[in-house]
Order: structure tokens, then sequence, then C-alpha cells
């Protein structure tokens, strides 16, 4: 059981943001979204006109991880996944 958690820790960055569940956020806009971004902080500071910008994600998909990323719950939640090893670049 050990040795699975740790290998979930190595998942992909990419993975671990499909994970979070954001609606309209896939295994593809995942990928589009971290090639932009390259880490959480910078996505979660992003605007909704930068989140807007990002190859692959139109005004729907932007105004989704905008509210995502501003609810304060889920901050912590990200906070949280961070501080258990969890891939955040």
């Amino acid at each position: 059981i050990l040795t699975a958690i740790d290998r979930s820790k190595a998942q992909p960055f990419a993975n671990v943001l499909f994970a979070l569940g954001i609606r309209y956020v896939g295994n593809t806009t995942a990928e589009r979204i971290v090639d932009y971004f390259g880490n959480i902080d910078d996505l979660m500071a992003a605007s909704l006109e930068t989140l807007a910008g990002v190859p692959d994600v139109g005004p729907r998909i932007a105004q989704s991880l905008f509210e995502w990323f501003g609810n304060d719950e889920n901050r912590q939640y990200v906070a949280r996944l961070r501080a258990a090893g969890l891939q955040m670049v």
C-alpha cells in the first residue's frame, strides 16, 4: 500500500489537475493548461482573461477554472495535496 501511495505522488501535474474534477477540464485541456502555466501557483493567480487565452480553453472553461480556484475551500484542498507531496509543477 505504501508503494502505491508513493507512486500516486509521482503522477504528472496534468493528471493531478484533471483529477481535481474541475468542470469542463478533461485530460487534454489539463495538459494544455499545464503546458501554458507550468505550475499551480501561476494557474491559481491567473486572471479570467489570461485563462481564456490558453490554447484550447474557451470562455466556459476559463470561467470554470477562475471560479474553482477563487474558492477558498478549493485553495485549501490544493494546499493539502501539495503538503501530501503531489506534483504541482
